[in-house]
């Protein structure tokens, strides 16, 4: 090896290290943007996972509110019985679910907390209350008069839910920064 070609061997290797700082950079900054965008992809997801079990308490309110409107009697089917206890019980767990995934603020809780409370009268009333007392008395008429207040309020139940969980479940205000 002549001195000519150590010399040009040395400015290559002087040139590559001028190269390796940007380079170095470069990279960096690729993965902070791929970082940056996985940010952006994983808030979206805890969104979307929020609003479907949002959307699940509400869904599981309606078929309760619905189903209460229709409550089987006593002479009414096995199947009936049942499928109206598993309704109850699926908003007994949406409620109690609901006070985790709602700021208490937001009224959610309360608002399913009195339907429970209001629909366990109205259950005892069907089940338990009109066959006991006779009809005229005084017991029966209060027992009456309390079974349709608990149906008036109930009237306006599903638009007081939706009103109290319309910020969370309202996606009118989407903000994509990249698609």
């Amino acid at each position: 090896m002549d001195c000519s070609s150590l010399m040009a061997k040395l400015l290559e290797w002087s040139a590559v290290g001028r190269w390796v700082p940007i380079v170095t950079l470069f990279i960096a900054a690729v993965v902070a943007f791929a970082t940056i965008g996985q940010l952006m992809v994983n808030n979206r997801k805890l969104r979307l996972d929020l609003y479907n079990r949002r959307f699940d308490i509400y869904s599981k309110s309606v078929n309760f509110y619905q189903a209460l409107l229709r409550i089987p009697s006593k002479d009414g089917t096995q199947s009936e019985r049942d499928c109206f206890n598993v309704t109850k019980n699926e908003f007994i767990k949406a409620r109690l679910e609901s006070q985790f995934l709602f700021a208490p603020k937001s009224g959610v809780y309360a608002l399913l907390d009195e339907m429970k409370t209001r629909s366990s009268r109205m259950i005892a009333y069907q089940y338990i209350l009109s066959p006991a007392f006779k009809p005229g008395t005084k017991e029966w008429e209060k027992n009456f008069n309390q079974n349709e207040e608990d149906l008036e309020w109930a009237s306006g139940f599903i638009e007081k839910l939706g009103g109290a969980m319309a910020r969370y479940l309202n996606f009118h205000r989407v903000y994509w920064l990249f698609l």
